[in-house]
């Protein structure tokens, strides 16, 4: 993933459609519109535009995982070899169980946020990243609690 893109500036009505839209993807434009003291015609542009330059890349759902069983969450360090490199991260991007996937600096080339249902399946989560051509080295942290979990729009918005 690249971080030199384009940068748009959004106006303040940007910003409130994109907090509303964040707390509720499921919002009717008509109560956008009422919200915001604009023509539901005016959202409508106005969405179709943040959707047209990217800002919006799509309307999700927010899951409970723990209540589908994945109670357990780690972060998953990997140490890669620099001629397996590419190969091996396009094998560890579609992973199973895994959240998000990050290259980081450092002595360790990435990070990993995964889920399982139980020791034994992370266990062999692991093992099946220990076994990837290009993996050197895996560093398991087990994640005790979790104190703040935001997305990064409800954080910005």
């Amino acid at each position: 993933m690249s971080y030199h893109r384009e940068r748009f500036e959004l106006d303040e009505k940007d910003r409130k459609i994109l907090r509303i839209l964040v707390t509720n993807a499921r919002t009717p434009f008509s109560r956008i519109a009422r919200e915001l003291g604009l023509s539901e015609a005016s959202i409508y542009v106005r969405i179709r535009r943040l959707e047209k330059i990217g800002v919006l890349r799509g309307y999700t759902a927010s899951i409970d995982l723990a209540k589908l069983g994945y109670t357990i969450r780690a972060l998953i360090m990997l140490k890669l070899s620099p001629d397996r490199y590419r190969e091996a991260i396009s094998q560890i991007k579609v992973f199973s169980n895994t959240i998000d996937v990050y290259e980081i600096t450092g002595e360790f080339h990435i990070v990993m946020k995964v889920v399982a249902r139980s020791n034994e399946e992370l266990s062999q989560l692991i093992d099946k990243l220990g076994s990837i051509p290009g993996v050197l080295e895996t560093r398991t942290l087990y994640v005790l609690r979790t104190i703040k979990e935001e997305s990064v729009s409800s954080v910005l918005f």
